[in-house]
């Protein structure tokens, strides 16, 4: 059977002797580093777009009576 990355965490944290309880918060620091790993690359290969106000439209419908009846 596969093992993911919190499977690995869980089977050192088992070895540690780390009390089950605490699995939640490694794993959750486990995800920040992640996820601050992933907004770096992406800032690092897709810099962000500029938009401007001015140039951007809005395709709405033509705003329409409603009937009070």
């Amino acid at each position: 059977m596969p093992l993911n990355v919190d499977g690995a965490i869980a089977a050192v944290l088992c070895e540690l002797c780390v009390p089950p309880e605490m699995g939640n918060g490694f794993f959750a620091i486990a995800r920040t580093v992640e996820l601050i790993a992933h907004v770096f690359d992406e800032i690092a290969q897709h810099p962000m777009r500029k938009i401007s106000p001015t140039t951007q439209g809005c395709d709405e419908p033509e705003e329409r009576m409603l009937n009070p009846g």
